[in-house]
């Protein structure tokens, strides 16, 4: 199984109101995770330019200090050169890390997750064990005010957002790629400040996670192909979507006429599943 390439990350504490990162280049990314503190008090709203659709993990809450941390994650996203990706919401304070990778699996991307809700330095996650070899880890650390001095245990890449009393909640998100799937958790440490927040999360290389039949790969593949107008990304999606399982002659005779058709968003979302050819002839 692939293992997973960060493509690109960026970072951002837009203000009380909420607001945008600066512009990044996502083009090749399979999966897209954005690590957000936010006021817990308050619901924020995600979004990006590319109009993608995001799929939330547990929401932690520390009721004691008003902070909140949750994961979101978009698969097979639309990407850009001068990608955004914007938490908005009166009050929400947000503190916004994003990470774009290639190599995640197509069909099951999430694995396991768990966390603690409040604590103080150190503060452990708790442990999870993935299910496959090679599984990329997540962790986070959401506080309030200007927490100092923040390390994480276990080898992660660490990125920093600091904290800003009343306009922005404190961020510190780490990751790495498991080898072995065994117990895995990461203990945070910091030197000064509130309590905290705490997250762990895995998700499956590709290659993981056969399709249980062909109608789901025809599905995905008519989801993709709606998109956006068939561009390089898509039929490089289509490709590695294709390529995790065995297609006939048929298809892929197929695919490359539709994809050199340049069809519009209209005449794409026409073709039906069987029309694909993707089921066993």
């Amino acid at each position: 199984m692939a293992a997973f390439t960060l493509i690109s990350s960026t970072s951002a504490g837009p203000g009380a109101s909420g607001g945008s990162t600066s512009p990044i280049s996502t083009i090749g990314a399979t999966l897209i995770v954005l690590s957000v503190t936010y006021n817990s008090a308050v619901t924020p709203t995600i979004s990006d330019s590319q109009f993608n659709s995001w799929i939330g993990l547990t929401s932690r809450v520390n009721s004691g200090i008003n902070v909140a941390h949750r994961f979101y994650y978009s698969v097979l996203p639309s990407t850009a050169s001068n990608h955004t990706f914007s938490v908005t919401g009166g009050n929400t304070r947000p503190g916004i890390i994003v990470y774009a990778y290639y190599g995640v699996d197509l069909f099951n991307p999430f694995d396991v997750e768990t966390g603690v809700l409040s604590g103080n330095s150190p503060l452990g996650t708790g442990s999870i064990t993935p299910t496959t070899i090679n599984s990329l880890i997540l962790t986070a650390l959401g506080s309030t005010g200007a927490i100092t001095g923040v390390s994480v245990s276990g080898g992660f890449t660490q990125t920093n957002i600091a904290g800003v009393v009343n306009v922005t909640q404190p961020n510190s998100t780490g990751w790495l790629e498991l080898a072995t799937p065994v117990a895995t958790s990461a203990t945070w440490t910091w030197g000064t400040g509130s309590s905290g927040v705490v997250a762990i999360a895995a998700f499956k290389p590709a290659g993981s996670t056969s399709p249980a039949a062909n109608t789901r790969i025809s599905q995905d593949v008519i989801e993709l192909l709606s998109k956006s107008p068939v561009n390089a990304r898509v039929s490089q999606n289509v490709i590695e979507l294709l390529s995790q399982v065995p297609v006939n002659m048929r298809t892929s005779q197929y695919v490359v006429e539709l994809l050199s058709q340049n069809l519009s968003v209209s005449e794409i979302s026409s073709i039906s599943i069987d029309e694909l050819g993707l089921f066993s002839r």
